[in-house]
């Protein structure tokens, strides 16, 4: 193989992952307002669920888009990129913890602590916390 191929196939590597890293960060975001939820369940049952079994949660829910409702314990908007939302379970400890993107901001101002709420996310599994991101407000209304 000559000096020439050699060159033009180490280009040619190099812009191939070039264009696939600007496709991975620069995708938008699943409108999860439009798909369709994996599973509907009560904040408790997803809690308990994972609390009992959480090799068995993680293969039914991982990756899953999860809608659940609950009451709304505590909402932590220090971020000004993501409102983190805790819905409440019969743990003190522990919660559901829902990621909403700045995308939904204006849906914000409907929520308070002690209220109930309609949350779909993304199941990313479990720290302390099960975790959605992606999170959108559902109105049930």
């Amino acid at each position: 193989m000559s000096i020439k191929k050699t060159l033009y196939s180490i280009i040619f590597v190099i812009v191939l992952l070039g264009m696939i890293c600007i496709y991975i960060f620069l995708k938008p975001e699943k409108n999860l307002l439009k798909l369709k939820p994996d599973y509907k369940l009560t904040v408790i049952e997803l809690f308990n669920e994972y609390s009992t079994n959480e090799e068995a949660a993680n293969t039914k829910f991982l990756g899953k888009i999860i809608q659940v409702n609950g009451t709304i314990r505590e909402i932590n908007t220090e971020d000004s990129i993501y409102t983190i939302v805790i819905l409440e379970t019969e743990d003190v400890f522990s919660g559901v913890n829902c990621v909403l993107s700045d995308r939904y901001a204006s849906k914000r101002k409907d929520i308070s602590t002690g209220s109930e709420a309609t949350i779909k996310g993304e199941c990313s599994g479990m720290l302390i916390d099960v975790v959605l991101n992606n999170c959108v407000l559902i109105d049930d209304k």
